[in-house]
């Protein structure tokens, strides 16, 4: 039995299997098909077309006649007759490039870097002093440049003899820190201290992958570039890729995609657009939250996803990329940014360190990481307190009935005038294809400033009729009241684009979550929103989210502006520091021990404050 996915107007013929969703077979067909809820059936994103045939759909047969197209989902579908057509929409497809928060600020700091580039001069061997090679290049590096007890290892070792040739050399070297020692990891004859120098550092996203080459001899960041984690092929929140990765195959799988189809590809475009080989890169520096980086390295994450939600390390060893899989120099070290906790990641460590709140003795502030996991760290008085509390993928598009990543054709701003009309921006400019998360906070926000939703998140059926706007969506059996924000004319797609009351609500649990878990750390400290001095907030996507809007629907609390900072990316400013100061590294891993956890699910307010966040704030108080 054979089938045919027909994808951007190319057709891929598949053997089929009754027994495989449709979904399972375009992956293994190519087709980059978005299952970002990792084929549950609940996230509507691998929507297909179905042709002439017989399908299997949740069990009931059903059959497309000569001639004729269905919708079905693909998670869902199974082709059970020979030469079924399955047509994929480019709306039902992962999108390669999207916008990525990449900029990042470190402040201050010590330059370091801790891969470096000496030129030696090696004498002979003699009768009368017939050194080894190895003591006449380390003794070299000893009078040259005062480093003693540099480390060979052996498959530097084998280079010795030949690039020696016992005679006197001038030799350049190459020597990188690891495991507390510096180690010889590379060696060429002449002074090529001019050549590159280089390092990536990269930020682990569980939606994204940000990349930055860095030049170890100047510490300058030479590039940025990003696309989406590949491991979103299978799986979109970290609850579902622990659960993935519980057999030895599927974890492998979910390495081969976050490495060999994520990060090398950023690599190789980073080299290709700086005109320079991986070869020349010793040195990658990886931060992000704690699942990504045993998924990173095939360590099973299996007990994050259990009580008491222990990883199988939270400070890791430094490795060598030979045995990483990563395509940069073979004897290129591996630095990990130490997590603090199964659920508070590398990320924060280094969110904590960029923001300073690590050095911050006196007063209450707080940092948010908003995105598929919220955590959250309070500073008391030279405290420090943590908690990660579980928002899910909406604002990144997941769940919605329209939603989309933030690629372009995404709305990314929505503005509502006094009129009733709405004025769209969409990423890149071009006709609206969905809606991605700073848009549906706009949006939510500026219907309940304008008196369009309830405080329960229900539209007022009367304001969308009298603007023209109201539509019933038929959703799981079920009638929902929907706003139009494009008409089919005016959409890339062809089809009206939405927001239905269930998408609201979706957006409503995801807010909720980040703000009463805020609010129950807050309390556990005796503390409320209005003793925070400051609010510092990381990721990259915060840096596209309006601050009074996210006020407006109360993701964040009512506070001044003033007290409300933005440090960008810090979990890539973090990898970059730990790649150019001594001084960062050492004081991460002081860092990771400092924090409290509070498990919120054990705070016995926790759940009242999610149920009363749920709701819309009235009114324009501030704290």
């Amino acid at each position: 039995m054979n089938i045919t996915f027909e994808v951007n107007g190319r057709d891929i013929g598949i053997a089929g299997d009754a027994d495989r969703t449709l979904d399972l077979l375009a992956i293994d067909a190519g087709v980059p098909l978005d299952r970002r809820c990792g084929g549950k059936g609940v996230c509507r994103r691998c929507r297909v077309l179905l042709g002439p045939g017989r399908y299997r759909v949740q069990g009931v047969d059903r059959e497309v006649p000569e001639g004729g197209e269905v919708e079905g989902f693909a998670c869902l579908t199974r082709a059970v007759s020979e030469g079924c057509r399955v047509r994929v929409p480019a709306s039902s497809l992962i999108e390669e490039k999207g916008q990525i928060g990449i900029d990042f600020r470190t402040g201050s700091f010590q330059f370091g870097a801790r891969t470096r580039r000496l030129c030696v001069e090696v004498p002979a061997p003699t009768q009368d002093h017939p050194r080894a090679d190895r003591e006449r290049l380390l003794r070299a590096i000893e009078t040259g440049a005062g480093m003693k007890d540099v480390r060979v290892p052996l498959t530097m070792m084998r280079e010795l003899p030949l690039l020696l040739n016992g005679v006197a050399e001038t030799v350049t070297v190459t020597l990188s820190r690891f495991n507390h020692q510096w180690y010889m990891v590379r060696a060429e004859r002449g002074d090529t201290t001019d050549a590159p120098n280089l390092a990536v550092v990269t930020d682990i996203g569980t939606t994204t992958v940000v990349c930055a080459l860095v030049d170890l001899n100047t510490g300058a960041v030479l590039d940025k570039v990003s696309r989406y984690n590949q491991q979103i092929r299978l799986a979109d929140d970290v609850a579902s890729r622990i659960s993935l990765a519980e057999t030895p195959a599927q974890l492998e799988e979910m390495r081969r995609l976050v490495i060999g189809e994520s990060i090398n590809p950023l690599i190789e475009q980073l080299c290709a657009r700086a005109e320079t080989e991986p070869d020349f890169i010793h040195r990658l520096v990886v931060s992000g939250n704690t699942v990504m980086m045993h998924l990173f390295l095939a360590i099973p994450p299996v007990h994050i996803g259990r009580i008491p939600f222990q990883p199988a390390a939270h400070v890791h060893e430094q490795y060598w990329a030979a045995e990483s899989g990563v395509e940069i120099h073979p004897r290129g070290v591996i630095d990990l940014v130490p997590a603090i906790s199964g659920y508070v990641g590398g990320d924060l460590t280094a969110d904590i360190y960029v923001s300073g709140l690590h050095r911050r003795e006196q007063g209450i502030a707080a940092l948010i990481d908003i995105g598929t996991n919220g955590e959250i760290v309070l500073a008391e008085n030279g405290s420090l307190w943590a908690a990660a509390t579980a928002a899910g993928p909406a604002f990144e598009g997941a769940g919605l009935r329209h939603g989309s990543r933030a690629a372009e054709g995404a709305i990314e701003h929505i503005r509502l005038d006094g009129e009733g009309n709405i004025s769209l921006s969409t990423i890149g400019d071009v006709p609206p294809a969905g809606i991605c998360g700073s848009a549906i906070i706009d949006f939510i926000a500026e219907l309940n400033r304008r008196g369009w939703l309830t405080p329960a998140g229900r539209y007022v059926r009367e304001k969308l009729e009298a603007a023209g706007r109201a539509v019933e969506i038929e959703e799981g059996g079920h009638k929902l009241l929907a706003c139009v924000l494009a008409d089919a004319e005016s959409s890339a797609s062809g089809e009206p684009i939405v927001v239905t009351e269930g998408d609201v609500a979706e957006v409503l649990k995801a807010k909720a979550a980040i703000y009463a878990g805020m609010q129950t750390l807050l309390r556990a400290r005796g503390l409320g929103f209005e003793d925070l001095e400051q609010l510092i907030l990381a990721g990259g996507f915060a840096q596209y989210v309006d601050l009074r809007n996210a006020m407006e629907i109360g993701l964040l609390p009512r506070l001044p502006e003033e007290r409300v900072e933005s440090i960008g990316n810090g979990s890539l400013a973090g990898a970059y520091l730990a790649a150019v100061d001594e001084d960062a590294c050492r004081t991460y891993q002081t860092i990771v021990h400092r924090p409290r956890i509070i498990p919120l699910n054990l705070q016995p307010d926790f759940e009242d404050d999610f149920i009363d966040a749920l709701s819309l704030p009235e009114g324009d108080a501030v704290c």
